[in-house]
């Protein structure tokens, strides 16, 4: 149970990625106003770096370095919650400089983008992670490992979430439904340059560029295998499958949840599909629509999820495919109970209501035992303290 009591005394500077318009980040800035309104934090700032740097200031980053410096002396916050800074150009020493002592105020990196290994942290957010108090990821496996090896000194996880107000809406579950299975996902790097989408491509002689995301091959073969198994009864939205018969066009964000109630389930499978309890928001958004969802299956998912209770998951296409045969061959108010689960669950896990707060808490709490793991060692008593350290 969330226990928001703990952020009373928080002053938070909340530093968006935002580069087109301020404000994108609705669900984060919705919470925490809301946090204010209520009393349960003492006060609250945001600042939209990135939108200033590109927009106000057309890639001059000293101005918005400059004014973030001031609303740190000025505002006074106690918690600064950076996220994704993408490529802004941080200097090295600058997030050091915004602290006035040791922890004060908290630093959180919060990363929600899949950097790994083979997609390095950019130079900017690599002095973000390094000079951080905590980094928070969405994944752990090389996901975390990326942050570490760039100096990050704790590691905290919290999972993507959705925006429960764009996506819950009450409805009454019809008995009847245009789809037996909906699939929303983008093939990337099948057709795209730029902003300009190739039409001359079809979906089956695309270039290799859509092989280099972790997933996209499964997510290919589970679009084949679903049409083999429901033929008209699936629809496939999403960019990057012109030419597939079951293709139906893009789909606007917003409209995700209309079009996966005209179906009995939703079906993806999820991109770095192997990284440890990792999951796109694509899986908070599916199941608040309260529709049931099946996906693939991933390491931590057996701890998150309960499987053939609030959702369905498989270890390949086959089996996804074999899950949704089962899920259709229950009663429609037994596949509707399972919907109903899925959203009962994305309601108090996996909506931002839940996971900013709860960030947040982690990190105040993974910092403090960090520093009191330091202090034992400081104080010369006996303490190994581990390599790895996970909250």
């Amino acid at each position: 149970m969330l226990d928001k009591t703990l952020l009373k005394d928080c002053r938070l500077l909340y530093l968006p990625n935002e580069s087109t318009m301020i404000g994108w980040q609705r669900g984060p800035r919705v919470v925490f106003s809301e946090l204010l309104a209520n009393g349960e934090i003492e006060a609250y700032e945001a600042y939209s770096f990135e939108f200033e740097w590109k927009v106000t200031f057309q890639g001059n980053a000293k101005p918005v370095l400059d004014r973030i410096t001031e609303l740190v002396k000025s505002f006074g916050p106690t918690v600064i919650l950076w996220q994704h800074p993408k490529d802004f150009p941080i200097p090295p020493g600058f997030v050091n400089g915004l602290r006035s002592k040791v922890g004060i105020p908290l630093i959180v990196y919060d990363e929600r983008d899949p950097y790994s290994r083979d997609r390095p942290l950019p130079s900017g957010a690599a002095i973000l992670a390094k000079e951080s108090d905590v980094v928070s990821v969405v994944g752990f496996g090389s996901f975390a490992d990326q942050q570490r090896i760039n100096g990050a000194k704790t590691v905290i996880y919290s999972p993507h979430a959705a925006d429960e107000e764009l996506f819950k809406n009450p409805w009454i579950p019809p008995l009847h439904r245009d789809w037996d299975v909906v699939m929303i996902a983008n093939l990337h790097g099948s057709f795209r340059r730029g902003n300009r989408i190739l039409k001359d491509k079809t979906w089956a002689k695309r270039t290799p560029l859509w092989k280099f995301l972790p997933g996209n091959k499964s997510r290919l073969e589970l679009a084949k295998h679903l049409d083999r198994a429901f033929g008209t009864r699936f629809a496939l939205f999403g960019m990057g499958w012109d030419g597939h018969v079951r293709n139906k066009g893009l789909l606007p964000f917003h409209m995700q949840k209309a079009a996966c109630r005209r179906a009995w389930a939703s079906a993806n499978w999820d991109q770095f599909d192997s990284t440890p309890y990792f999951f796109s928001d694509r899986l908070p958004i599916a199941l608040l629509t309260g529709v049931a969802h099946c996906c693939h299956y991933r390491p931590g998912y057996e701890v998150m999820f309960d499987n053939g209770g609030n959702m369905l998951y498989g270890r390949s296409p086959e089996e996804i495919v074999d899950a949704l045969k089962y899920l259709l061959s229950l009663p429609p108010k037994e596949r509707i109970q399972m919907g109903d689960r899925g959203a009962e669950y994305a309601r108090n896990h996996l909506t931002y209501s839940v996971v900013m707060p709860q960030l947040i808490l982690n990190a105040m709490e993974a910092y403090s035992t960090s520093q009191n793991a330091r202090s034992v060692v400081a104080s010369g008593d006996e303490w190994d303290e581990p390599d790895d350290k996970w909250y």
